[in-house]
């Protein structure tokens, strides 16, 4: 199984608008190709990440919290 795409996301802090646009493409197309990809140097904060799971955990799993 091939691994998901890894996405430098730094241009879109340091980058030109021309950068910027490149990089949504690059973007657009692996999520149209892959439907998700990984991104690298972002700004987003690991506990940010780590809510995000949680909620994705509630929402497919929700026996899992006693719910349905």
């Amino acid at each position: 199984m091939p691994s998901l795409p890894l996405i430098d996301f730094s241009p879109f802090y340091n980058g030109t608008d021309a950068d910027r646009a490149k990089l949504a493409a690059i973007i657009t197309e692996q999520l149209q190709k892959h439907g998700a990809m990984r991104l690298i140097n972002t700004a987003i904060k690991a506990e940010t990440i780590e809510e995000g799971f949680k909620w994705v955990r509630l929402y497919h799993f929700p026996t899992s919290r006693g719910g349905h």
